[in-house]
């Protein structure tokens, strides 16, 4: 929660930000636990105590169900006309699904949607690759992060691909 409440303050005031959580209702014995997945937060512009205190409700739960939340995205960002989406996984898909389908998919939507993942503390070679094969066919990048502070970066620079700044001169005054 900290990390999040870290990445939240950080982002521009003029985003638009919504929240899917996914695993966190259904256990995994639960034969809904595959499609254990809600937008909790709709997007809209930014309100960071709304994020904050929807992700404070959510405990983890029951199976990662990764390509039926990426499968849901294209319903959250219709009214957006597109956008770019950050998933964050602790885990490998547990819930059979097809990566290449779900990459169809987003493409076949009409939106212009970039799917960019997070993998933390992920170790399987093989599973990074999956997602960050999913996350470059919509154009997106795959990041990995061992650490809490790790985190907080891959989320920022999935979330801002581009940092406002200011170049100087040698006598302080703004150039560009």
């Amino acid at each position: 929660l900290g990390v999040l409440t870290d990445v939240v303050d950080k982002l521009p005031a003029d985003f638009s930000v919504g929240l899917r959580a996914y695993g966190h209702k259904q256990p995994s014995s639960s034969p809904r636990a595959c499609t254990d997945s809600a937008l909790v937060v709709p997007v809209v512009p930014l309100n960071r105590a709304v994020i904050v205190a929807a992700a404070r409700k959510l405990t983890p739960r029951g199976e990662t169900p990764l390509v039926y939340s990426i499968l849901q995205t294209p319903g959250d960002l219709m009214q957006r006309g597109g956008g770019t989406v950050i998933l964050i996984t602790d885990g490998e898909a547990s819930c059979k699904g097809d990566f290449a389908a779900a990459a169809k998919a987003l493409k076949d939507s009409g939106l212009d949607l970039t799917l960019n993942i997070v993998g933390f503390t992920l170790e399987s070679a093989p599973a990074k690759a999956q997602l960050g094969g999913l996350a470059a066919s919509t154009g997106g990048h795959y990041y990995g992060a061992s650490s809490g502070e790790a985190l907080a970066r891959a989320v920022l620079l999935a979330a801002v691909n581009t940092l406002p700044y200011r170049v100087l001169d040698a006598g302080g005054n703004e150039v560009a």
